[in-house]
């Protein structure tokens, strides 16, 4: 795919250190970074030690866009305010399913037909329970003085608390969680992030945080971390673009850059990229978002210390969505 995509283009961005993709088609449906090509001179790290072959991920900085109108409209936006040293991170939610289990036919009708709502206790045995979110985003907030940290873990992990918080003063996000796309359940015609469900559904409160829900938000942070599996889903939509999903929800909200994922992760994937990323992106490094994965990418896809690490699997399931 390297050889269609970027190929005919490799004179132009040989000499470029960051380069802005609006992916359409299949280049919608895997993170770009994972595509390798031939580059004996480079630095081998840039290879994660797969021979001659270099990922352009590690030696690029990537950075997605829904559209060239989102583009734009990032681009022009306002800068952030001044003192957004805050952190927001939900993880971790109360949750029954088996794990590894596999979703049954009867949880095709988590949603009631009539009011649009969620069953609550279908959604709690549908999902397995993530302990290690807590852990991950408990290691996200260090980059937030103690004082500016709201860590919400299990049952506190709710879609109440995530349209109740303040956001203003965030300048990081963190969902740790399931996502699901539109059409997991029948009549759930939206992406939407899985967080602690009810006792009983309300508007206000089903277990979902759905797109529609998620762009009614007052955000206004640099960086939104969707921790969770196929984060950069379309919408759902006949003809939606790739992007279009839960990441166009958090754009309207006013979310500067996002961090999605492409396919379903491993648990400790976010666990080692995550921190160090943050640590450059929202620190006082002077490092871009995307530059900032770049290089997180490259240290985990060369790091000894556990089997595989090497594997585009583990360190190239995510994408910096934005155009800063």
């Amino acid at each position: 795919m390297y050889d269609i995509l970027f190929a005919p283009f490799e004179d132009y961005i040989g000499g470029l250190s960051n380069i802005t993709v609006v992916p359409d088609q299949s280049a919608q449906e895997i993170p770009l970074g994972i595509l390798a090509r031939p580059a004996p001179s480079m630095d081998p790290k840039l290879g994660a030690g797969y021979g001659d072959f270099r990922f352009l991920g590690l030696t690029h900085a990537l950075r997605l866009v829904p559209s060239p109108r989102t583009f734009v409209q990032l681009r022009t936006a306002p800068p952030g305010v001044e003192g957004r040293d805050g952190f927001v991170g939900f993880g971790d939610p109360v949750l029954e399913g088996e794990s590894g289990g596999s979703r049954n036919n009867v949880t095709r009708a988590a949603i009631n037909n009539s009011t649009g709502l969620a069953d609550p206790t279908v959604v709690k045995k549908a999902f397995e329970r993530l302990p290690v979110t807590a852990k991950e985003v408990n290691e996200m907030a260090k980059i937030a003085p103690p004082e500016e940290r709201q860590i919400l873990l299990q049952g506190q992990a709710t879609e109440a608390a995530a349209k109740d918080v303040d956001y203003q003063g965030t300048g990081v996000i963190a969902f740790s969680t399931h996502a699901i796309v539109s059409g997991a359940f029948d009549n759930l015609n939206e992406p939407a992030l899985i967080l602690t469900p009810p006792a009983e559904a309300t508007e206000r409160d089903d277990g979902l945080l759905t797109v529609s829900e998620i762009a009614q938000l007052d955000l206004n942070a640099e960086i939104v971390v969707l921790a969770a599996c196929n984060t950069a889903s379309a919408s759902g939509r006949p003809g939606a673009p790739g992007l279009s999903g839960l990441a166009s929800g958090f754009f309207r909200a006013g979310a500067q850059s996002l961090v999605v994922s492409h396919w379903t992760i491993l648990s400790q994937t976010p666990f080692l990229l995550m921190p160090r990323f943050l640590t450059l992106a929202a620190g006082d490094t002077n490092v871009s978002p995307a530059e900032a994965l770049r290089i997180s990418m490259v240290e985990v896809a060369n790091d000894d210390r556990l089997a595989n690490l090497s594997h585009p699997a583990l360190w190239g399931a995510f994408s910096l969505v934005g155009a800063r």
